[in-house]
């Protein structure tokens, strides 16, 4: 997990960047999993097709059609208005 947010200096102990940009470029990002409004999706869409992300997450009650663009027209798969941690343990039961 490498935290992301714009104005902490730490979550959970370790150091946050105030973007994805200001990711290490040596360091691979997987997914990112958003917790922001909206609004703010279409920033971070186009800074996650810059560092080249595989999957853009957005978790419940997020949707934003804007960010879904960037993202798919970047290449990367994109989920909206789902929580990560619910839909591993729904796949984990099959």
């Amino acid at each position: 997990m490498i935290p992301v947010h714009p104005v902490a200096k730490e979550v959970h102990g370790q150091n946050a960047y105030a973007s994805l940009l200001d990711i290490p470029k040596s360091v691979h990002v997987d997914i990112v999993d958003v917790f922001r409004k909206p609004e703010a999706m279409p920033l971070i869409a186009e800074q996650a097709v810059e560092i080249g992300v595989g999957t853009f997450w957005l978790q419940q009650g997020v949707v934003n059609e804007e960010a879904y663009h960037i993202a798919t027209g970047g290449g990367m798969t994109c989920l909206m208005g789902r929580c990560i941690a619910v839909m591993h343990r729904l796949l984990m039961h099959d």
